[in-house]
């Protein structure tokens, strides 16, 4: 039996670990679009309590497309995981700034809205750790046909 060095062999679970990672990350990417063309009057109503983004109903279609755009790429793997990371983490953090500015509350509010701003901060973090390695990608993705 020869022992190898730590590091040099990959455990054979690995990859299917990283994808399966790799999908919880745009779990609430997936749940929120499907949530807003299910509901779009609910959808509306949330842009006018949480931004002060007018006409309501326009800056909707706006996100809803945003947030199908950023999640297409993702799904899609390969090279077009980068710029769907991408197009989600800047979506995040326009949706924290505008929803979570919890700069601007006061008492327990301010707590709430820096807890769901923080939250935002690590999704986009691990979107951006996704568009810097692109975890899911091997060599079957370099080729083309």
């Amino acid at each position: 039996m020869t022992l190898q060095p730590l590091g040099r062999t990959k455990p054979p679970w690995g990859h299917s670990l990283r994808e399966l990672i790799s999908w919880v990350i745009v779990l609430p990417f997936g749940l929120s679009l499907a949530t807003k063309l299910i509901n779009f009057s609910a959808a509306v109503g949330e842009v006018e309590v949480l931004t002060p983004l007018r006409p309501a109903p326009v800056f909707t279609v706006g996100v809803i497309v945003w947030e199908a755009i950023g999640l297409a790429r993702y799904v899609l793997g390969g090279d077009a995981r980068r710029p769907g990371a991408l197009i989600l983490a800047a979506f995040t953090v326009a949706a924290s700034l505008l929803a979570h500015d919890f700069w601007a509350r006061g008492g327990t509010e301010w707590l709430t809205q820096l807890r769901l701003f923080t939250a935002n901060l690590a999704l986009t973090g691990a979107l951006l750790l996704v568009a810097m390695t692109n975890p899911l990608k091997t060599r079957s993705d370099n080729v083309r046909l």
